[in-house]
């Protein structure tokens, strides 16, 4: 069973850091096979 991951993104700014960190966080996790 694959683990699932919700990813939360509360920055005001669209591609900010926070955005950058998140989908990079993201692209992580679907690599090791998480659900995100």
């Amino acid at each position: 069973m694959a683990n699932k991951i919700i990813i939360v993104k509360g920055s005001p700014r669209k591609n900010g850091n926070s955005a950058i960190l998140a989908e990079q966080v993201a692209a992580g996790a679907e690599a090791v096979g998480a659900e995100v």
